[in-house]
């Protein structure tokens, strides 16, 4: 699984790193709240580690088959990769740079010409 965190893009590595650190925390009061490892894969598996299918009634089918294995893949990132901190550097693709939409030459928006741009 290690080698599937690694190539998420960097956000998407800190959001499930965020992610699986709230829902150890959620696990350590489960004698007041009842959420288990196991009740939070459940709830969180089928979203956050939804199979990809071409429409509705293949995802349907494919989750159903492969729900077993979600709830295990959930379980273990909440008991293993909460035990770890992102460092922002295991993510072997890196994200990319948010860069400003060219203008055509000769011509300026008009968002530009108001800031004087």
């Amino acid at each position: 699984m290690r080698p599937m965190i690694n190539s998420l893009p960097r956000e998407n590595a800190a959001t499930l790193y965020a992610l699986v650190g709230l829902l150890s925390r959620v696990k350590d009061h489960k004698e007041t709240n009842l959420m288990t490892t196991s009740n939070l894969s459940v709830v969180f598996g089928p979203t956050v580690l939804r199979p990809l299918a071409d429409d509705e009634q293949k995802m349907t089918l494919r989750q159903m088959v492969d729900m077993p294995h979600i709830y295990r893949a959930m379980t273990a990132l909440i008991e293993h990769l909460s035990d770890q901190p992102y460092t922002g550097m295991s993510p072997v693709s890196s994200p990319r740079q948010a860069q400003p939409d060219p203008e055509p030459e000769g011509e300026r928006s008009s968002l530009s010409a108001a800031l004087g741009r």
